[in-house]
């Protein structure tokens, strides 16, 4: 199977206080989703500014919030369709289950994070249902923009 790759297309403005999704993968009911990787860059100014807070979040209810879908790259041209969708530019967000998968904080000053799974032991598993997902939420205590990615397959 080969890989794909969404990105939140532009930057996502991230309101101060208040977590936002910046992307979202969601499952297939025809296969099982591995996320190989995801990251997210930050374009603060202030070296004083408080951290971003993030989080990959797991969700698995029929609430995926309201957004944008997203455009699949595949990083091979001949590689079919994706069967996982993206999502991005949320208005309302979705409903997370359970607790953080991952979770940290970077200064929002120029900052940039990046995960990727080296093995496929390290990979995160999407179940094969239509309304299980991944998502990256960002809470950042003052107002700014991120861009974000996600790498997966199938």
């Amino acid at each position: 199977m080969g890989r794909y790759m969404i990105t939140t297309e532009g930057e996502e403005a991230l309101v101060a206080a208040t977590a936002e999704t910046v992307l979202l993968l969601a499952g297939s009911a025809s296969a099982k989703g591995l996320l190989w990787g995801f990251g997210f860059s930050l374009d603060g100014t202030s070296s004083a500014a408080e951290p971003v807070q993030w989080k990959l979040k797991r969700g698995n209810s029929a609430s995926q919030g309201t957004s944008t879908a997203a455009t699949e790259e595949k990083r091979d041209s001949d590689l079919p369709a994706a069967l996982l969708t993206g999502f991005h530019s949320f208005t309302a967000e979705p409903t997370y289950t359970g607790q953080a998968l991952m979770a940290g904080e970077i200064h929002p000053q120029g900052g940039v994070y990046e995960w990727r799974a080296n093995t496929l032991e390290e990979c995160f598993v999407l179940d094969d249902a239509t309304n299980s997902f991944f998502g990256v939420e960002l809470t950042a205590p003052a107002v700014v923009n991120a861009q974000g990615w996600m790498d997966f397959e199938p």
